[in-house]
């Protein structure tokens, strides 16, 4: 078993992120949180996008909003752009596939909608999962009922992090998984242009 990590400060992280300070002022980028889930480490996570905001770097988060709202509303004032994963509708698919059931997700993210700068819903389309007109369409009726700035991105599920599990000599519960074939992500975002996005 190999462990790759170590233990950080938010001023040692904010040192490499400043390094790179011209290039977000160039680009418009900054830093985003990613994980894992970020939102389990909160104190950290809020003390550095706070760090960030001090020193004019735009932020960002990718997070399955599955937290309760007490730890997740502190976060709006410090993030320019929330990258939400969003994977299904039904509460009890969702609950087999993840192990979470969806509706605290679904609540945060009307929150979000309402109350954030920028919302980016991103679903991994996953063979087997969501990759049907239905549940994409389901989706659209999330997000027309959501409103505000919101942009719909779907993800082609892929198979190129399983090494990882090898790696880390963990069983991968998605081992039976294929990617999934381009044509049917174009065809799935068809359904989202006529929905409007």
């Amino acid at each position: 078993k190999k462990t790759i990590g170590y233990d950080t400060t938010v001023g040692e992280v904010l040192k490499t992120v400043i390094q790179d300070k011209p290039y977000y002022r160039r680009s418009g980028g900054g830093m985003t949180l990613s994980g894992g889930e970020s939102l389990y480490q909160p104190e950290f996570a809020r003390a550095l996008l706070q760090a960030c905001r001090e020193n004019g770097i735009n932020t960002a988060i990718e997070t399955t909003l599955c937290a309760d709202w007490k730890t997740v509303e502190p976060f709006i004032p410090l993030i320019d752009t929330f990258l939400v994963d969003i994977k299904h509708m039904d509460s009890d698919k969702h609950k087999a596939f993840t192990g979470q059931p969806n509706e605290q997700i679904l609540e945060n993210a009307r929150w979000i909608a309402e109350n954030a700068k920028h919302f980016v819903v991103r679903v991994p389309v996953v063979p087997t999962f969501n990759d049907t007109e239905e549940e994409i369409e389901q989706m659209c009726r999330l997000l027309s009922r959501l409103g505000g700035n919101i942009r719909y991105e779907l993800i082609g599920f892929h198979t190129l992090g399983f090494g990882k599990y090898v790696d880390l000599g963990m069983d991968n519960p998605m081992a039976g998984a294929r990617d999934l074939e381009q044509t049917r992500l174009d065809e799935l975002r068809q359904i989202l242009k006529k929905c409007g996005f």
